[in-house]
């Protein structure tokens, strides 16, 4: 039993072979809870129009309700896809959601007695629960972005009601006559658990599919983000492997305070128990939420999450957090000089206003933003005129965004239904590498294209000559022969324009004491988390490197940057300064400089003094051997 001929002839063929299988679904086998999947870019929302135009028909005009999870989706793409594919129908329609206080609501729903009632699904919530709305004043209910009625549980794996959607979705399902239909996206677990929630069949097409995006991976490689990383997971390792007596295989970030104490009373422990472990808990979502600020280069907000830290930490955190933005601000520039229109997601609003700000200083490129808030006529405009646009998670899911040639992520902290967002074109995640900004790349991420393509951030050969024993002279201008060192293209920029000559300094001092090593034959590791990871190293017994790795967890300060391989093997740490060398002093081995000798392994500190001279920066290096 298909649609009637003439009604939907611009529909292109996956639509049309959606809109009959929900036809036969419904009025041939019966079924009333239907889940459209289609990728993006198919038209999930022409196709539930259509469906309603089919439903009117044959039985009758009737009231439908829309449910989104933002305001902003009610004026695109169904108010505008309303105006566009059912004109001829002339329905009328109401846009409702928080915005609008309670007692306004309650006058407009009292008076509504249109088609189309767009609702935001939070202030339909507490309306019905409220006794403001009654479902059954509707024949139809479309849940836009369906999969929003499931939320991850408490394990990996596990799933629940959403808890706004939970009371609508029990009565719907509850409901003898009302027509339950979802849009998403198909084949994820969340749209398997959506089906068995809703307790809906899922109908998709054979042959939709979603336009190609090829995904990149920008990888930074900075030593403060490591040790910012080190850092976290020490911390983090603590609070976890206290909770973990309670919590069991539960996922501390999903569990509140008030959640605890249930379990904690479930087990029956004393109450004298309970002060540890709400501490433990409220420190290890302290450090979750600070790690996500510092990958998204909200440094402001994890600083002062964190409270009470060491200063150490508190810098690598700020540089961390400016080289990612940097680097962002970078790859926008780039694609924009490309000529293709950018969309930035950011999972914070700081994180787009920082980046914002980073965009105007390095590049006086002025950029828009779109956040929670913004009226919908401002999206309109910016899709009109904007080449590049900053998004918060309002544009999370559902709007529909063609204009854009590609997406940039300012970390790895999305989802598939976040990536799948853009209608092919290209897709950019900017990560530090060897962390958790990487790790969550690789494991959140699929790759249903094909593996991540790297996208290499240029690397600046600057020439280095020895002016004597200790002293290098670096220049400004490029190189391709050797000796050379090497240093991001991107920081170049900084490094002569002067301003952030200081930023670059530890990038620098690394890189000379590296050269000046490698030139007496040594063999030079740098600190990463790859480094942790080997099994061996060319040079070095096995006990040294669970030494070395062990130093690599020191908090706060990982005390070697560099291990020179050699008879003894070196621990370098490097501190570069443009003041007196003498202020600098180091104590940071404590306990471990004795196990350290007894493993022919000699701690060292590698002070770098540095000073421009004649358009070349000048470098010394001295060396201290502690004891």
């Amino acid at each position: 039993m298909d649609t009637e001929e003439g009604t939907n002839d611009s529909l292109r063929p996956e639509q049309k072979e959606i809109l009959d299988g929900l036809v036969r679904r419904f009025f041939v086998d019966g079924e009333r809870c239907l889940l459209v999947e289609a990728p993006t870019g198919v038209g999930k929302t022409r196709i539930a129009l259509e469906f309603v135009r089919e439903f009117w028909r044959r039985r009758g005009r009737c009231r439908v309700l829309v449910v989104v999870p933002r305001r902003v989706l009610a004026y695109n793409p169904w108010k505008k896809e309303i105006d566009r594919w059912m004109s001829d129908l002339e329905p009328k329609y109401l846009i409702l959601s928080g915005f609008m206080p309670p007692r306004e609501r309650l006058l407009a729903l009292s008076s509504f007695q249109g088609d189309f009632l767009l609702m935001t699904a939070i202030a339909l919530n507490n309306d019905y629960i409220l006794g403001r709305i009654k479902l059954d004043s509707f024949d139809i209910v479309v849940f836009d972005e369906a999969h929003r009625v499931v939320a991850q549980g408490e394990e990996l794996g596990q799933y629940r009601y959403s808890v706004h959607y939970k009371q609508l979705a029990l009565n719907l399902i509850a409901s003898k006559g009302i027509v339950v239909l979802g849009l998403t996206i198909p084949e994820t677990e969340r749209t398997f658990e959506t089906e068995r929630h809703l307790a809906a069949i899922g109908v998709a097409s054979e042959t939709a599919r979603a336009p190609k995006t090829e995904t990149y991976a920008v990888l930074l490689e900075s030593n403060d983000a490591i040790k910012v990383d080190l850092w976290f997971r020490a911390q983090m390792w603590r609070a976890l492997n206290n909770l973990r007596k309670v919590l069991g295989k539960k996922i501390p970030w999903k569990i509140n305070e008030a959640r605890l104490i249930e379990i904690l009373e479930e087990m029956e422990l004393p109450e004298w128990k309970y002060r540890k472990y709400v501490a433990a808990l409220r420190r290890y979502r302290d450090l979750y939420q600070a790690r996500q600020d510092t990958w998204e280069g909200n440094s402001r907000r994890a600083v002062e999450k964190l409270g009470n830290i060491p200063d150490e930490v508190a810098g690598f955190i700020r540089a961390a957090a400016y080289d990612k933005l940097y680097h962002v601000a970078w790859l926008v520039k780039r694609l924009a000089n490309e000529g293709k229109r950018v969309m930035v997601y950011a999972k914070f609003r700081q994180s787009a206003h920082r980046l914002q700000r980073v965009l105007w200083d390095e590049y006086n490129m002025l950029v828009e933003t779109f956040m929670g808030g913004d009226p919908p006529s401002k999206l309109a405009d910016l899709k009109e005129r904007a080449r590049v646009v900053i998004f918060t998670p309002v544009a999370l899911e559902g709007l529909d965004l063609p204009e854009f040639d590609c997406l940039v992520h300012i970390s790895a902290i999305s989802d598939e239904f976040t990536r799948r967002q853009i209608r092919g074109g290209e897709e950019y995640y900017v990560v530090f590498k060897d962390t958790n900004d990487e790790w969550k790349l690789r494991v959140d991420v699929p790759e249903p294209e094909g593996p991540l393509r790297p996208v290499e951030v240029g690397q600046a050969k600057l020439p280095v000559t020895k002016v004597d024993r200790d002293t290098y002279r670096v220049s400004f201008e490029e190189a391709s022969k050797a000796p050379y060192i090497t240093l991001p293209a991107t920081y170049m920029k900084l490094l002569k324009d002067g301003k952030g000559f200081r930023y670059v300094l530890g990038l620098l001092g690394e890189a000379v004491v590296a050269h000046h090593y490698e030139l007496a034959g040594r063999k030079v590791y740098r600190l990463s988390y790859s480094l942790i990871r080997r099994k061996r190293l060319e040079g070095i017994s096995g006990e040294q490197l669970d030494f070395i790795k062990r130093l690599c967890y020191v908090v706060p300060n990982p005390p070697i940057d560099l291990v020179a391989v050699g008879n003894p093997t070196l621990l370098i740490e490097v501190k570069t300064t443009a003041s007196d060398a003498d202020e600098i002093t180091v104590d940071v081995y404590g306990r471990y400089l004795e196990k350290a000798r007894s493993l022919n392994l000699i701690p060292t500190l590698a002070i770098v003094k540095v000073w421009v001279e004649n358009n070349n920066i000048m470098m010394t290096i001295e060396r201290r051997m502690l004891s």
